[in-house]
């Protein structure tokens, strides 16, 4: 601490500008320094903040001093470390100089180095407090009002618009400023029983609230990080709705979509179609999926206003329906954005759409649910999401990955709509393919490789001349293309949309993503089985070759876990289609599916990476009464 002083000591002396009284200060000591801060916060000067008494330039050394320490004391291990409580001590303290920082005209000319002094500061406290996480919630309880001082000291900064095509320092400011009252919500924010004692409902202020709103709504897109961080918290997205979230969400949409009709009317003008364009997903849509993701997810609204609150947002989903129709046309490109429709979709739903039908019964509308209503309306299952699924569920690895599909669940029907119209087709194209083309320029750039996800005794392992590579970004694609598909499913499970589902086709799904799951998990064990064994007789090098064998467990792991999510969707659809099968007289369809059960393996072995799953018990034994009624089904 000696040395913290001295250091902010020679920052302020090496300027000569401490001024007080009209004297320079250069020999100041610790005692000082709090003496100064204190008399600065209770004194008149603290309307004029700290420009009425220090130069600017000195304050700017203070604050980079400040930033250097808090870096450097949050790097001390061992017995040089300091406690949480000291570290939450500076923190607080720093709360206030942040706000005294933070005073002062926005006209005045030292305003510019006031707004870079306090962001530094802000980036100070971030770092103290992102070290103080694991700390006891009634010791940060301490000091937050403090805390709640710097979210005041930071609002202006915040509301900044961030023009990421801007060099202007305020677009720096504000993304500075949004970032520490992230910081500072994440490591105050405590779980109060009721909304007028929670930490939120004291730091956000409707006027800050509001203003955050409108730079939603004017596309800054930065802005909605902070948002979903407060609608994280307890009550906060409680604080969001009551501000008008969902109406600025929907804004933005239909500003969105004017705009991008006006620039289609004007391709359209230019001839076109004779020359490829694509529209991309807007930057900012992603972030607004996130955030709309948090509010479905918040646990603090009642649940009438949590539905009505999905209702709402299956509204703006609803205007973006020919973005979700590019995506799923053009998969895996943007394959995140995406990701993040489907999950948000199938949050919308469970709220909109209870399973208890004694909750639906404010949401129905002549019968029919408001969550159905606006999906058949916007067509999102039949225009893409039920398309892409059965594409993925039967290509849930390239093909050359995959074994032979059983002579009972091949598909030999060429073209059943039409004894004239010839049709032709690539079987061979998959969407791995589009995903190869997209990867090969960045190939030579990956910074890790491993061994494609089967295990040495699987197929497609030495199909060919050596083993097959993938690429970190190959495994991030898979991953993303099986919880698409475990979404979509889940999806049109919930909206009973098994019309849309061909039962031979979810056969070979079946059948293939058990295939898949059971092949990363050999993939896990071996590598797990050459970490145990490393430098054994038995240890030949043949079995693993990873760049990285931690990384590539990781990847693995959530592989699994996802297509083992896959397999549970399909086994529950595919009782539902066996049912139907065996109302409606289609045998083939329920003996497709028992096909399927029996030559993965699943009614006897279970599914593959399972038993990675928190709860692996409870789903193995439905998995296994699953398998058991669509076997008795389908013989019957």
């Amino acid at each position: 601490c000696q040395a913290a002083y001295n250091i902010v000591d020679v920052s302020l002396g090496c300027s000569e500008s401490l001024k007080l009284s009209g004297e320079n200060h250069l020999g100041l000591q610790p005692p000082d320094l709090a003496t100064i801060i204190t008399a600065s916060e209770a004194t008149e000067i603290s309307h004029h903040g700290m420009d009425a008494k220090l130069l600017p330039a000195a304050t700017c050394n203070l604050g980079n001093a400040v930033l250097v320490l808090a870096d450097s004391i949050t790097r001390f291990d061992g017995e040089a470390a300091l406690t949480t409580s000291d570290l939450l001590v500076i923190a607080s303290t720093l709360s206030r100089v942040l706000a005294f920082s933070a005073s002062g005209e926005d006209s005045a000319v030292e305003a510019p180095t006031r707004y870079e002094r306090t962001t530094v500061l802000s980036t100070a406290l971030s770092l103290l407090l992102r070290a103080t996480l694991a700390a006891d919630p009634g010791l940060i309880g301490q000091y937050r009002d403090d805390f709640i001082m710097a979210i005041k000291g930071l609002e202006k900064l915040a509301c900044f618009k961030v023009d990421t095509k801007s060099s202007e320092s305020h677009s720096i400011v504000a993304i500075l400023a949004r970032s520490s009252i992230g910081e500072i919500v994440n490591t105050s924010s405590d779980d109060s029983d009721n909304f007028e004692h929670s930490f939120v409902s004291h730091a956000f202020s409707k006027g800050f609230v509001s203003s955050l709103l409108r730079l939603q709504t004017e596309l800054d897109d930065h802005v909605c990080s902070l948002l979903q961080t407060i609608a994280l918290q307890p009550y906060g997205a409680t604080i969001l709705v009551d501000a008008g979230i969902c109406q600025s969400l929907q804004a933005s949409a239909k500003a969105y979509l004017l705009e991008e009709e006006h620039v289609e009317r004007k391709l359209r003008n230019h001839g076109a179609e004779y020359n490829k364009t694509t529209i991309r997903t807007p930057p900012f849509l992603l972030s607004h999926l996130k955030l709309m993701s948090a509010l479905l997810a918040s646990a603090s609204l009642p649940y009438k206003r949590a539905a009505e609150v999905a209702i709402s947002l299956l509204h703006t989903f609803a205007l973006y329906k020919r973005i979700v129709l590019r995506l799923c046309s053009n998969f895996p490109s943007e394959a995140d954005v995406l990701r993040w429709f489907m999950r948000c979709f199938v949050q919308a739903a469970s709220l909109a759409q209870p399973t208890n039908t004694h909750d639906r019964h404010e949401l129905l509308s002549n019968g029919v649910s408001k969550a159905k209503t606006i999906f058949l309306k916007a067509r999102f299952l039949e225009n893409g999401i039920a398309m892409l699924c059965q594409h993925l569920w039967e290509n849930p690895f390239p093909t050359d990955l995959l074994p032979d599909i059983p002579p009972l669940l091949q598909d030999f029907d060429d073209d059943p709509h039409s004894t004239v119209v010839a049709v032709e087709k690539n079987r061979g194209q998959t969407w791995w393919n589009v995903l190869d083309n997209v990867l090969l320029p960045s190939t030579a750039e990956s910074q890790y490789e491993f061994n494609a996800p089967t295990g040495r005794n699987d197929f497609g392992y030495w199909s060919g001349r050596k083993q097959k590579v993938w690429t970190h970004t190959k495994f991030e694609y898979s991953i993303a293309a099986m919880d698409v598909l475990s979404l979509g499913l889940s999806l049109l499970k919930r909206m009973d949309r098994f019309d849309l589902i061909d039962g031979r086709s979810a056969a070979r799904g079946l059948f293939n993503c058990a295939c898949v799951a059971e092949s990363v998990e050999n993939r896990i064990s071996e590598i797990q089985y050459r970490s145990e064994n490393s430098g054994s007789v038995m240890d030949t090098g043949e079995m693993v070759k990873s760049d990285n064998p931690e990384l590539e467990r990781e990847y693995l792991s959530r592989l699994g876990l996802s297509t083992a999510r896959c397999v549970e969707e399909l086994l529950i659809i595919s009782f539902e289609l066996a049912a139907d099968a065996k109302e409606n007289g289609k045998g083939d369809v329920g003996s497709a599916i028992r096909g399927a059960i029996e030559q993965s393996g699943i009614d006897s072995k279970g599914v593959g990476c399972l038993s990675m799953a928190q709860d692996a018990k409870g789903r193995g034994e439905l998995v296994s009464n699953l398998c058991k009624q669509i076997q008795k089904k389908s013989k019957a």
